[in-house]
């Protein structure tokens, strides 16, 4: 969630410098343009627009972007959470997949835990001796 928020912040601070970055570019292109006959003005004037225009909308974006990869992120794990409850209400069938298939991969893993007959569990104490071990 973070991650797509920072890289949306990045996106919008990338796209308002690379029009800033454009101005002299269109400058001199204008300017070459100039010596071939045609009026260079309107391209200018229209470099000069976009650049202030996405250096002023830079805060509203970042905000805008912020708010709404907050509220993706927040509704996508309230949605998670709801699924995980054992509720008693009908559901949809691809709702019992998920939650099936989820429950599954809970028990396999849980399944990792626990210890068999053949592998013991690592202890480091001293095994007690018994019964008939003694008597042998």
């Amino acid at each position: 969630m973070l991650y797509n928020i920072y890289m949306a912040v990045l996106d919008n601070i990338g796209r308002s410098a690379q029009s800033v970055a454009e101005v002299p570019v269109d400058f001199a292109k204008a300017g070459v343009e100039m010596l071939v006959g045609e009026n260079p003005l309107p391209k200018m004037k229209e470099s000069v627009k976009r650049g202030l225009w996405d250096t002023v909308a830079l805060g509203p974006r970042i905000i805008r972007d912020t708010v709404a990869g907050l509220l993706k992120g927040t509704l996508r794990l309230t949605w998670s959470a709801i699924k995980m409850l054992p509720l008693p209400l009908p559901m949809l069938d691809s709702w019992k997949k998920e939650r099936g298939d989820v429950m599954l991969r809970t028990k396999d893993a849980l399944e990792l835990f626990k210890f068999d007959s053949k592998f013991p569990p690592l202890t480091f104490a001293k095994k007690q001796e018994t019964p008939q071990q003694l008597a042998a």
